[in-house]
Order: C-alpha cells, then sequence, then structure tokens
C-alpha cells in the first residue's frame, strides 16, 4: 500500500479529525476533491477495522490515531496506520540497498520490480515517500533469499 501524503484520502482524514459533528458524502467530496465512489470505498474501509462510525447524517471519527491517514487497500481489505505502525525506515532500505552491492535499478530489479521504479524506491531511501508494503516485502523476501535476516524497521 502507497501513502501519499495530500491526496483526497489525507483530506478525507483530516476532516474528520478536525470536525465537531458526523461528515457527510457531499462534504467529503468537497473536501478531499474525490470522487463519490472513492469516498465511499474509503469510509468503508475505515468503518470495517472500526475507525469510523456511520450515522444517517455522515460519519464520525471514533479512533484519531495520529496525523497521517490510514491506508486502505479495498483489492485486499488490508488497513495499514502509519500513525500506530510504520513500515521499514529509509536508513534500513538504504542498507539493504548498500548490502547489494547493485546500483539502485538493478537493486529494485533485484526485488522484483521494473527498473523504472527504482525512482520511486530512491525517494523512499531518502525519505522522500513512506516505503511501502509492497517494497519492504519484497526486500525482507530479497534479504530472506539472500541468508541477511532483516527486522523490517
Amino acid at each position: 500500500m502507497i501513502r501519499r501524503s495530500g491526496g483526497g484520502r489525507q483530506k478525507m482524514w483530516n476532516a474528520l479529525r478536525s470536525a465537531t459533528g458526523p461528515v457527510g458524502v457531499e462534504q467529503m467530496m468537497e473536501l478531499s476533491g474525490s470522487e463519490e465512489s472513492s469516498v465511499w470505498v474509503y469510509m468503508s474501509g475505515l468503518m470495517k477495522h472500526d475507525y469510523v462510525q456511520r450515522r444517517p447524517s455522515g460519519w464520525v471519527l471514533l479512533q484519531d490515531t495520529g496525523p497521517h491517514s490510514p491506508a486502505y487497500s479495498a483489492q485486499t481489505g488490508e488497513l495499514h496506520d502509519w500513525n500506530l505502525n510504520p513500515r521499514m525506515s529509509p536508513a534500513t532500505l538504504t542498507r539493504a540497498w548498500k548490502r547489494s552491492g547493485l546500483s539502485v535499478s538493478a537493486f529494485a530489479e533485484a526485488i522484483g520490480f521494473n527498473r523504472g521504479s527504482s525512482a520511486r524506491v530512491a525517494s523512499m531511501m531518502r525519505g522522500g515517500r513512506p516505503v511501502s508494503a509492497q517494497v519492504e516485502n519484497a526486500v525482507n523476501e530479497y534479504l530472506k533469499k539472500s541468508g541477511d535476516a532483516h527486522s523490517g524497521k
């Protein structure tokens, strides 16, 4: 799961956190710039994981875990709360890459991504974006195969 700071879901999360009452779908669409279907998908995911409750006039936040919007995948039903469980650190990702002895693009390919993903991986190493679950899992698998155990944080 990729967390995109400043995106529609972050704006929805901010609206829920700052609201003094229920936030309706129209208000959520306006505040986030998201389509109605996107609002329903994200709010359904937050409801499924007991972060929000649906009331007749909108959604109410039940768990304010911090400033970062939880990442939700409708495809898998998985929710990751960046406030409670941060992913692999940029320093850990960088150490794994350096241990590989590969260029960043070759490392991206070695962990199962195309060479075009190297800019994304490099941005994660610099801390420009959070290390995604896919990259963390791929790096951990790569390290297992190469015999280099890793804690994942």
